[in-house]
Parts: structure tokens; C-alpha cells; sequence
């Protein structure tokens, strides 16, 4: 059986860093196993060093990272395949820790200066012949000496499992059983002649038994305890044992190593995916261990079943024997390792079938993510002979409480596991071969089984089943394919993908009126394409006010650029005496938007969407954030030729502009919808108003609308809609950047309501900031 561990958080600031002379440009190639030492000063970093892996590499080969500092440093290491670090925003402001988390493929962070990284095929962005970057930030204040080694290595070497054994009582942690000099002879090949001796041996024998099966690149630390559990003359929990984190990959919480967004990864296997150490996966102090088990001292007293003890024996212990300690150690392990279930099945913690909240685990929102072993959990429907994915956003919390207690309904879908040899079920006709996972009728009416239900299979004699197997199992088994699917597969992974979101306006269902006007400004082959992101959104007041962010796609996420006050989203005011805008520093921002995988997201996952993209959208305004789910208002498909959308300005005129989107009619003028972003006061503050060409010709003229709404965090009303004057747009032409050359004009005349101010212009020329959509 398994009971959940408690899971601890560790939190990281932002670090404002500055950059040396030498980091303008990778520069220095590192030579594998030649180390590379240098001085890096407080609160800087260096993206000089890079890895060049050549084209004739083996099977089998591991790049290894290996960053040492000196005192109590902290010191923290970044790689990146491909292209460079960006070590400054489009800003001119300094990259700070949050930016390289943001390009790194892995990233080592624990609050040491000793890091490593290990990068193998299998990894999630795989070891291939290329340009592999390394950057190195120092968090602390004090210059610090680093050494920065590089190695190619033909074969993967196994960081193994290490054992913490406690000489003492901690909390509900006792290591007195380890160090029992009770005298003991020794047993099936274990050669200790104490009790402590035979218990620290096979427990060191599971450990090992296991690595050989799993093969990580980091050491796996797991702290070894014993303590009274649940015990009866008829029934007993032999031991326990869990992660002691959890952590994810999410628009907030980058973890690129890991394959699955939003979804919760075991801590020992996020450590396997990012080739380093838990620490280094989420920071802080090393001395946390990876998994905690715990093993049941009351076994072996009188009254409990019978008196029967744990077999401390190497060899398998036999029918009718006492209880294979080696066995249940491996099988509690691999609980920790992922083989674990996080949907809750105890009504006492809330709904059952309802997703984890992650509370207290690494990258914690309070919302209910998946679990990366939820998703490939099935619910088979024998009647229809069909099944559904366990986690899919259109299974209900009942169907999955339903399917805790159905006996047989409960399935594994993942095909690694389903197409095993090892899988009893696989001579059955499809979807009758899936794997069988425990979920029986406990009671009446039928509850799950605390600690057994989800998190086990029925296969007899397999490692992972829900009762103790006799003889005891000393090898994975179906479990070995299914963690696989959980973040322990060798096999080489596909290069991956990344999104590229269309120009278009985009919004989300659930915030009627707000909306992002996002267009592509330039390619950038090197640090990512550039987009201009306007934020038309409502204050607290319902009125209505815009954002500003200028940001890379970096690997199919906007990173909006941070400026020298560390915010990624600007409000701006117009200075009428310039014509132009000027930062207004009394409120910042950020913006984030991952347009990969976003279905997956939980604030995607309520949401119908028939859109070919989506994306979520991570905001931050002042002290207030959220996350959103957003598509494109129109497709390129839908606009005509010549399309002329996308944001329009001034030139030297500046401090207002005017975005389009046009969409084709068959047989007739496009239609035209537009935003107006204009000063509506005397103090400068940019505000949007909306206007629509039924028919758009050149000249013509349409009435412009103020919307009223409901700021961002505050539940919807309905938009209303109040006339502020006019505009009269002539585009001809989709001129891009420079001055205006006055083929296309702009003519308006605004009154925002009680504000008292007019702001007009009369044939204004304009041209695009952003790419033409035939360019793009």
C-alpha cells in the first residue's frame, strides 16, 4: 500500500542580473573533459560557453554538464540547444533569472554552486550533433570561482540510488530498526549477523535491483524509515512510501524537460527528465531526499498476523514464508519513482474523482492539474466495447469515482504497456487488452481502497500488484512500460515541435469585450520571432485601457520583454508636447503565452474550441494575474486580398494607433473591424475604443464606440457600447515601418465620455508596425 507523503515547495524571486563584458556572444567552445574556470561576479552571468556535438556520435552517447563553484555560492546552470540565450530584453534591460528559465531547454538550480546536467537521446530535447549553450548565473553577491566542464560520454552511466538511513527518531521517521544488534543469522545469501545488518542489506539489494532497471542519470535519495502503521492479527500495512514532491511544466513554471504540460510529474522522475538532481529541478537546499519510505514495525509482534516477520533473504522468499522484504521494498519505491495515481479516491479530502490540487507541491496554483499517470489511465465501457481517457477534459469527476469501484473498468491505455509481452491481457480484442488497474468495491455502499485503488494492477505475480505476491517479484515487470509513460523510458525521443501562432486578435470565451491584438513585427532567427502584443482590456471602472508588450516567441511561448523596473507588460501615456507615448511607471506587468499544448491547461480545459490554435495566456497587472484561455477572433484563411490588417501608427506621430481586421465576404467589400488606441484625457491615458466597416472601401467613414466592461478578475456583465465620435480610414497599401509615405491615411475625432478632451487628427498618414499578412 501507498499513503501520500507530504510535499514540500520551494519558491524562487526574481534575480535582477548584470551582464559581463564577455557575454555579449557565444565565444569560448568548451572541449569535452577539459574543465573551464573563470570569475563570475556577484549578480551576473556569462552566456559565453558553448558545446559543439559533433555529427558521428554513437548510440548510447550522454552529454554531462558539470558547473563546480567555490564557498557558499550559488551558482546556477543553463543549456540550450540551437540557438542562443538572450542576455538581454528587447528592452535593453539585463536578462534576469526568470528570462533564462525561459530559454533554457534544462536548467540546474538548487542553491548551491555544484550543478550538473546530463543530456541523453531519450531526453525531451534529445542529444543530436549541433551547437549546445551554456549559460551561468551567480545569485549570490560575492565574486565567485567557477569551473565549467563539458563531456562527451559513449555510454550511459547510471546515477544509481543512494540510502539514507536515520540514526535517530525524527518526527514520524525512526532509524533505531537499521541499527538493531540483535543477533541474526544470516539468510538467503544476505550475510549480516545482526538484525540492523540483514535490514540495511536488503534494503541496499532492492535499491540496487531496481537502478539496474531504470538506469538515471542523477542519484535517486530516499530516506528509510520505520514506524508503527496500521496493524491487526488480520491485516496489516506491510510498508508505504510516496514522493516528497511533485512538480510540473506550466506557463508560470517552466520545466521544458518534461514532456507532458500541466501535468504533475513525481519529483524522482522530473529529476530523471531534467538530468539533474531534484534540488536542482526546483531549487533550494539539497538535503531533501526524493522519496520517503517507511516500513511497518509492528510486523513480526504476536498479535499481528499471525506473528510472521519480514525475510530478509536475497533470494525470493517462498509460499507460506515470512513477508519478502526485498519485494515489498521495490514495490513501495516504485510507488515513489511515479507509479502513482493522484486523483483523489478518500471522500473525507473532497470529491472523489477529482483532480489533485497539488497543494504544497512545486508549481502549486491551486488548480486541479492532470497527473502524468492519471493520463494514461483509461475507463472502459464493456457494454459498448469502448473506453475514454481517465483525465480527458470530457470525463466528469462521477464517471471517474464511478470507475474507481467498477471492478474491471478501470484500464491503462498506454500503448508501451498494452503492447508488452508482460501484459496478461494482450491476447484479448481491443479495448479488452488494456491493462487491468485495482479497483475494487470496498463496503456499501462501493468506496475505493485508501492507498490501494489506481495505484496498482491485478496482473498475478507482477511486482506492482495490489496484494503481496508470493514468491516475491525481483523485477519490474508491467510496471517497467508503464513507468515509462510516466518520465523512465529509454527509448530516443522526436525532436519537438513548437507552435507558431498566427497574426490575428485573440480572446478568450470566458472575458467577453477583453482581448489581445497580436501581430508578428519581425523574424529573428536567433533569439525568436518578435510580436507586438496590445492588452485592450477595462480597469477596475469598467472603462476601458490597453497594455503594451513587446516580446520573443521562444520555442512557441511569448516572453514579453521585461524593461529596467522588471516589467514585462508597459502602460503607457501620451506626452502631447512630443507626440509620442512615455512609459507611465505607477503600474507594470507581465505577459506569458504558451501556445503549445494548450488544451491540456486547465484554463483551456473547460473551454469548446473549434479555433486551429490556442494558447494560454499568463497576465500579470500590478498586484492581480491570471491565467486565460485564448484563440485567434479571425484565421488567415478569412481574410481577403489585399489583406491589409494589422497594427497601424504614426510614424513620428505617435502615441496612438489603429488595429484592423479585415475578413473576406464573398461577393462583396470585406468587413472591417477595428480598435482605436487613443489619449482620452489631458494627463495622457491611452484608452481603445472600437469601430466596424460593414463594407470596407477606402475613405470610408464609421462611428467609433466606447466599451464599458468589467475589469479583469471581476465576474462578466454584459459590454455596453457608447458613440465617441468617428473614423475615416483610407488603406491602400500594406507599407511597413519608416515614416508614412501618405498612401495610407487616418482621419478621427474622439470624445471619451466626461473626460472633457478631444484627440483628432485629419488624413494622418500611417503605416504598419507590424508584418504584412502576405509577408508572414
Amino acid at each position: 500500500m501507498i499513503a501520500r507523503t507530504a510535499i514540500r515547495r520551494f519558491g524562487w524571486a526574481l534575480a535582477a542580473l548584470t551582464a559581463l563584458p564577455v557575454a555579449a556572444a557565444p565565444s569560448i567552445p568548451l572541449s569535452s573533459g577539459t574543465p573551464a574556470a573563470f570569475t563570475l561576479q556577484g549578480g551576473s552571468f556569462t552566456t559565453s560557453y558553448y558545446v559543439d556535438v559533433p555529427a558521428n556520435i554513437a548510440q548510447g552517447t550522454q552529454l554531462r554538464l558539470q558547473l563546480s563553484g567555490t564557498g557558499a555560492a550559488d551558482a546556477d546552470l543553463f543549456v540550450r540547444y540551437g540557438t542562443p540565450f538572450a542576455d538581454r530584453s528587447l528592452h535593453g534591460a539585463n536578462a534576469d533569472f526568470d528570462l533564462f528559465r525561459r530559454y533554457a531547454h534544462y536548467a540546474a538550480i538548487s542553491g548551491t554552486s555544484t550543478e550538473s546536467i546530463v543530456v541523453r537521446a531519450s531526453s525531451q530535447q534529445p542529444l543530436r550533433p549541433g551547437r549546445w549553450h551554456v549559460a551561468v548565473v551567480n545569485l549570490s553577491q560575492p565574486s565567485t570561482q567557477l569551473s565549467l566542464t563539458a563531456t562527451l560520454q559513449s555510454a550511459a552511466t547510471d546515477g544509481g540510488i543512494q540510502l539514507e538511513f536515520p540514526t535517530a527518531t525524527s518526527g514520524t521517521c525512526s532509524g533505531a530498526p537499521w541499527n538493531d544488534s540483535t543477533p541474526a543469522t544470516p539468510t538467503g545469501g544476505n550475510p549480516g549477523t545482526t538484525l540492523g545488518q540483514q535490514r540495511r542489506n536488503a534494503m541496499q539489494r532492492a535499491a540496487e535491483l531496481l537502478a539496474a532497471q531504470i538506469k538515471t542519470p542523477a542519484p535517486i535519495r530516499i530516506r528509510a524509515c520505520w514506524r508503527d502503521l496500521e496493524a491487526s492479527a488480520t491485516r496489516a500495512v506491510l510498508a508505504q512510501a510516496g514522493p516528497t514532491n511533485l512538480t510540473l511544466h506550466d506557463v508560470d513554471q517552466p520545466a521544458p524537460w518534461l514532456p507532458n504540460r500541466y501535468s504533475w510529474y513525481a519529483i524522482a522522475a522530473a529529476s530523471r527528465l531534467a538530468g539533474t538532481s531534484a534540488c536542482g529541478v526546483v531549487g533550494g537546499a539539497c538535503t531533501q531526499p526524493d522519496i520517503v519510505a517507511t516500513f511497518n514495525s509492528r510486523i513480526g509482534a504476536s498479535d499481528v498476523l499471525g506473528g510472521r516477520t519480514f525475510d530478509y533473504g536475497y533470494t525470493p522468499a517462498g509460499t507460506g514464508a515470512n513477508f519478502d522484504f526485498i519485494s515489498i521494498t521495490m514495490h513501495e519505491i516504485a510507488h515513489g519513482l511515479g507509479f502513482l495515481g493522484l486523483v483523489n479516491i478518500d471522500a473525507a479530502d473532497g470529491p472523489l474523482g477529482a483532480r489533485f490540487s497539488g497543494e504544497g507541491a512545486t508549481g502549486y496554483s491551486g488548480t486541479g492539474y492532470n497527473d502524468v499517470y492519471g493520463e494514461s489511465t483509461a475507463i472502459l465501457d464493456a457494454n459498448a466495447a469502448t473506453w475514454k481517457p481517465f483525465l480527458d477534459a470530457g470525463t466528469s469527476d462521477a464517471e471517474r469515482a464511478a470507475a474507481l469501484v467498477s471492478g474491471n473498468g478501470l484500464r491503462w491505455w498506454g500503448s508501451a504497456a498494452v503492447a508488452s509481452p508482460l501484459n496478461n491481457l494482450g491476447a484479448q480484442p481491443p479495448p479488452f487488452n488494456l491493462p487491468m488497474l485495482y479497483a475494487p468495491c470496498t463496503g456499501s455502499p462501493c468506496a475505493p481502497q485508501s492507498g490501494s485503488t489506481l495505484s496498482h494492477l491485478v496482473q498475478a505475480g507482477d511486482l506492482m500488484n495490489a496484494s503481496y505476491q508470493v514468491p516475491g517479484p525481483r523485477t519490474l515487470g508491467l510496471a517497467k512500460p508503464m513507468l515509462d509513460a510516466v518520465g523512465w523510458s529509454d527509448a530516443n525521443a522526436a525532436t519537438p515541435a513548437f507552435t507558431q501562432p498566427m497574426s490575428s486578435w485573440w480572446f478568450d470565451r470566458n472575458h467577453s469585450g477583453h482581448g489581445l491584438d497580436l501581430q508578428l513585427a519581425r523574424r529573428d532567427a536567433n533569439l525568436g520571432d518578435v510580436y507586438n502584443v496590445i492588452f485592450y482590456t477595462f480597469d477596475a471602472a469598467g472603462r476601458p485601457e490597453i497594455y503594451i508588450s513587446t516580446g520573443n516567441l521562444v520555442d512557441g511561448v511569448f516572453v514579453g520583454g521585461r524593461d529596467q523596473n522588471g516589467n514585462g507588460m508597459q502602460r503607457m501615456r501620451y506626452d502631447a508636447a512630443t507626440r509620442t507615448s512615455v512609459l507611465d511607471g505607477s503600474v507594470g506587468g507581465d505577459l506569458i503565452i504558451d501556445f503549445n499544448d494548450a488544451a491540456s491547461a486547465p484554463a483551456c480545459r473547460s473551454v469548446a474550441h473549434a479555433a486551429p490554435q490556442i494558447g494560454v495566456m499568463s497576465w500579470r497587472v500590478g498586484t492581480s494575474r491570471g491565467q486565460w484561455c485564448i484563440e485567434p477572433l479571425v484565421t488567415p484563411d478569412s481574410h481577403p486580398t489585399p489583406d491589409l490588417s494589422g497594427q497601424w501608427y504614426g510614424g513620428n506621430d505617435s502615441g496612438w494607433g489603429i488595429g484592423t481586421q479585415m475578413v473576406r465576404r464573398t461577393g462583396a467589400a470585406p468587413f472591417s473591424t477595428n480598435l482605436i488606441y487613443y489619449p482620452a484625457d489631458a494627463s495622457g491615458t491611452l484608452r481603445w475604443g472600437a469601430a466596424d466597416f460593414e463594407s470596407y472601401a477606402p475613405g470610408a467613414t464609421t462611428t467609433v464606440y466606447s466599451v464599458t466592461g468589467y475589469c479583469r478578475t471581476c465576474t462578466p456583465v454584459q459590454t455596453t457600447f457608447t458613440p465617441i465620435g468617428s473614423l475615416s480610414l483610407t488603406l491602400t497599401e500594406a507599407t511597413v515601418g519608416g515614416q508614412p509615405t501618405g498612401v495610407n491615411r487616418a482621419s478621427f475625432t474622439l470624445n471619451f465620455p466626461g473626460a472633457g478632451y478631444t484627440f483628432s487628427r485629419t488624413n494622418a498618414p500611417i503605416t504598419l508596425l507590424t508584418l504584412p499578412a502576405g509577408s508572414q
